[in-house]
């Protein structure tokens, strides 16, 4: 595919990762590489990433981590087929998920991640307020992304949040979207790699609660009205 646009934001790696982006790069103007000037971590970095690609209000954002992958070749054709509608806002989805066992063999796939929220919670938009069932891939259109605050995307100590970056991104989009503008799609389309070690799951348990206690304190964001 020729045409295309790819931002890689290098998050001030200690190695020679930044050397060997410009390498690999070389002259290729499809290509933009920012380097930052210290450890900013996932949110920000995803933050920086959609500001610089996504720049119409109806542009689509997919969420992808860089650890995991798409199922199937056909995951952009079928969330394209959701975003054929204009009333569609955003989509959380279903994804597959396996982890090592403790002789370090991966376990078998684990069931899909099937379940949409309840209707009585999306009718009253309560998501801070039960399990999180927003499954990979998330998908927004842009102009949801441009109405959240900014500070309610950082902790106590007014950085960004490193841990439950998902809900803290998606979840005030999925309630100024509300039942009228968010979809489920059922079938699984992502995989989510928890054989890697350094999944937030694994690597920042405590870190994860806290972060999701804190956010959900929050009130919740208003219906959007366009």
């Amino acid at each position: 595919v020729a045409d295309f646009r790819c931002v890689v934001v290098e998050d001030h790696s200690p190695d020679a990762t930044w050397a060997e982006l410009q390498r690999a790069v070389g002259d290729d103007r499809r290509f933009e590489l920012v380097r930052n000037d210290e450890r900013r971590y996932q949110l920000a970095n995803r933050l920086e990433g959609v500001r610089r690609v996504a720049s119409a209000p109806d542009d689509i954002v997919v969420l992808i981590d860089g650890d995991d992958w798409l199922l199937t070749d056909l995951a952009f054709a079928r969330i394209a087929r959701e975003y054929e509608d204009p009333d569609v806002w955003c989509t959380y989805g279903s994804y597959r998920s396996r982890k090592r066992a403790w002789w370090r063999r991966l376990r078998p796939w684990r069931p899909p991640s099937t379940r949409p929220y309840e209707p009585e919670i999306l009718a009253s938009r309560r998501f801070r307020d039960v399990r999180w069932w927003a499954g990979h891939p998330m998908t927004f259109r842009r102009f949801l992304f441009d109405e959240i605050d900014d500070a309610d995307l950082r902790d106590e100590d007014g950085g960004y949040y490193r841990a439950a970056t998902d809900q803290a991104l998606f979840m005030p989009m999925m309630e100024m979207a509300g039942a009228a503008h968010l979809r489920h799609i059922p079938e699984p389309l992502y995989v989510w790699n928890k054989a890697n070690p350094m999944s937030a799951d694994e690597a920042y348990r405590a870190l994860q609660r806290h972060s999701t206690d804190h956010m959900r304190a929050r009130p919740m964001y208003p219906l959007l009205e366009r």
